[in-house]
C-alpha cells in the first residue's frame, strides 16, 4: 500500500483545499491519505467527498513528535512506502505514479521544488539545478544543508519508520535529521524527474530561500547547532562541527557587534538560491 502522509494544523487550513485539488488530480489514485490532525476541528467534514481514502489521526506535540507518530502508524497501518507532503503545499499530477514506478531502484525518493507565493517573482526550480535522475544522495551531501523535506520526498515505511523512532522531540529540522540518519544507516535515496513539489512560501515557513533576515539566521546557527549535537556521536565531520556551531551559537548570544556583523555576512555569502540552512556557516567560511 502506498500512503501519503501529512500534518493539518489551524495555520495550514487555508490551504488544505489546494492540497486536496493536488492529491485529486493525481494521475494514480490508488493510494491512501493518511492526515495527523493537531486541533483541526471538523477535519473529517472538511476533507470528505474525495475520491481516494482518508485515515485521520487526533494527535498533539512538537512537529517532531507529530511527525513521528504519523510515519509509525502508518507503518502500524500496512503502508510499504509513505510520500510525505506538507499540508500548506502542492504535489503536482506525476507524483504519486512517478513514485511508484521509479521506487523500486532506492529505498527512498527525491523530487524537485519550486517555490510560489506572493513573494515569489519567478517560479524557479530549486533542484533540478543540482541533481538528475537517478542521482543518489551520498552522506556528506547532507552535512551542510538540507534539500530533502517533508514535501519532495518518499521512502520505505520501514526504514522510515526506523529513523523516526530515533529522532528527539525538540528538532526543528526533523526532516534534515531523518534522512541523516537513513543515509548514515546505508540507506540508497534517489533523485526522481518529472514530479516536483510546488513550495509554498509565506509567513509560517520554518525555512525559507527568500528570508535571511537576522531572525533567520539566528534560528538558521541554532538549529544546525542542534542537528550537530544530535549526531556528535557518529563522529566527524559531526563532533567538530558540533564544537564549532555551539560555539558560534554562544558568541551570537553574548556579543551584539559581531551578532550584526555576522548576520550581514551571512546574507552577503549566501547564493541566489540557498538549500536548507546553507547559508549558516561558521565564521572563518564567512570571513570573519
Amino acid at each position: 500500500m502506498f500512503a501519503v502522509l501529512t500534518t493539518v494544523y489551524p495555520a495550514a487550513l487555508p490551504f488544505l483545499d489546494d492540497f486536496l485539488q493536488g492529491l485529486k488530480n493525481q494521475t494514480d489514485r490508488d493510494f491512501i491519505l493518511f492526515i495527523v490532525n493537531d486541533g483541526v476541528e471538523a477535519l473529517g467534514e472538511l476533507s470528505s467527498g474525495q475520491v481516494f481514502e482518508i485515515r485521520i489521526l487526533e494527535a498533539s506535540g512538537t512537529a517532531a513528535a507529530l511527525r513521528r507518530q504519523g510515519i509509525a502508524w502508518a507503518e502500524k497501518e500496512g503502508a510499504e512506502w509513505i510520500i510525505l507532503v506538507d499540508s500548506d503545499d502542492i504535489c503536482t499530477a506525476d507524483r504519486v505514479a512517478r513514485t511508484r514506478a521509479t521506487c523500486g531502484k532506492a529505498d527512498g525518493l527525491f523530487n524537485d521544488l519550486i517555490p510560489f507565493g506572493a513573494q515569489v517573482s519567478e517560479e524557479t526550480p530549486l533542484l533540478s539545478p543540482h541533481f538528475r535522475e537517478p542521482d543518489p544522495v551520498v552522506p556528506h551531501a547532507l552535512v551542510n544543508s538540507n534539500f530533502l523535506g517533508m514535501s519532495n520526498t518518499a521512502a520505505r515505511a520501514d526504514l522510515l519508520a526506523a529513523s523516526a523512532a530515533q529522532m528527539p522531540e525538540d528538532l526543528i529540522a526533523f526532516d534534515w535529521a531523518l534522512f541523516t540518519r537513513m543515509t548514515l544507516d546505508g540507506a540508497t535515496i534517489r533523485y526522481m524527474d518529472g514530479a516536483p513539489t510546488r513550495y509554498r512560501q509565506h509567513a509560517d515557513n520554518i525555512a525559507s530561500p527568500f528570508n535571511i533576515s537576522d531572525r533567520q539566521v539566528l534560528k538558521g546557527v541554532a538549529i544546525k547547532a542542534r542537528h550537530y549535537e544530535l549526531f556528535d556521536p557518529d563522529g566527524a565531520p559531526y563532533d567538530a562541527l558540533a564544537t564549532g556551531f555551539a560555539n558560534l551559537q554562544a558568541r551570537l548570544n553574548s556579543d551584539a557587534s559581531f551578532c550584526q556583523e555576522y548576520c550581514h555576512a551571512v546574507r552577503k555569502n549566501s547564493p541566489d538560491f540557498p538549500l536548507w540552512w546553507e547559508p549558516m556557516k561558521l565564521p572563518e567560511e564567512l570571513g570573519l
